[in-house]
Formats: C-alpha cells, sequence, structure tokens
C-alpha cells in the first residue's frame, strides 16, 4: 500500500491472489464524487475510497515495490520480472496509464524507495541500488556497496 503524503487522497495497492496479481488505483470519496470521476461502472467502492483504474497482471511475476510519488500522479512499482513500470494518472480522466517501463542488466528488482521530494527513485538489484529520474526513465548512477557478499541482496531501501 502506498498513499499520497498528507491527507492520503489517493492510494495504490498491489493484491496477490494464487497466480493473479491487481494493481489498484483508489480516490479518496469525501462525497460521492470518486465514483463519479471513475465513470460509469469502473468504481467499486472500500469505506471511504473508491477504486479509479484496476490493472490486472501489472508484471509478469511478484511486485516487490510499491512507491507514490509526493504529488499524488505518479507511481512506481518494480517487480520479481526484472522491470520496473512508471504509472501516471491522465489530467481530467482520474484513470491511470502505464507510461514508461525500464530494466537494468535483466536483473530482478528487490525493493526501492523514492526521494522525499519525487526526483528521485532508488531501485535495488542484488547488491546494486541504482538511482533513476522517473520523469524520464533515465538512470542517473548506479552504487556498489562493496562490503556485501557476492551472493548477498539489498532487501530494503528508505
Amino acid at each position: 500500500v502506498a498513499f499520497t503524503p498528507g491527507k492520503g487522497r489517493r492510494m495504490v495497492t498491489v493484491e496477490q491472489r494464487n497466480d493473479r496479481t491487481a494493481l489498484k488505483f483508489w480516490v479518496h470519496d469525501r462525497s460521492g464524487r470518486a465514483q463519479q470521476q471513475a465513470g460509469q461502472g469502473a468504481s467499486q467502492s472500500h469505506g471511504t475510497y473508491a477504486v479509479s483504474t484496476h490493472v490486472d497482471q501489472p508484471h509478469s511475476a511478484p511486485v516487490t515495490t510499491l512507491l507514490m510519488h509526493p504529488s499524488g500522479e505518479l507511481v512506481v512499482t518494480a517487480s520479481e520480472d526484472k522491470t520496473f513500470k512508471v504509472w501516471e494518472l491522465k489530467a481530467g480522466t482520474g484513470q491511470w496509464e502505464c507510461r514508461s517501463v525500464g530494466y537494468y542488466r535483466q536483473t530482478a528488482i528487490s525493493c526501492g524507495a523514492m526521494s522525499s521530494d519525487g526526483s528521485l527513485v532508488a531501485l535495488a538489484y542484488g547488491r546494486l541500488i541504482t538511482l533513476w529520474n522517473p520523469y524520464k526513465n533515465v538512470m542517473l548512477c548506479s552504487l556498489a556497496h562493496p562490503g556485501l557478499d557476492a551472493k548477498a541482496n539489498i532487501t530494503h531501501l528508505a
């Protein structure tokens, strides 16, 4: 689960059931406006949130990272399928779509983090950390942890 900072007006979740994965984008629904924003029949209410976009199988393997940009209009997912995806809220529609797909050396991504201002995304590949610009999907640099055993993996970034 990832929320927008502050009042949490948006939320994104990943559901894994059996062999199926679903990525759900939610809007905080204070007065029923979220259902109207999502379009007819496209929204399911749950408490004070309503699903605005449902994506079946966002990746071909389990999702390992879910990051929400501070603006609430950009989300990054990463997976054991060796890719990360940048999802974007389409202006005026309330719907989300995949804007870009990235990868590095065909290696699975174990975890990730986003800077507090949203300008950097860090993704861990084994004992290597890569830094990316989430707007341009460009890798800025890679950092190796020389003290880790060659078989070790970074499991958490913050």
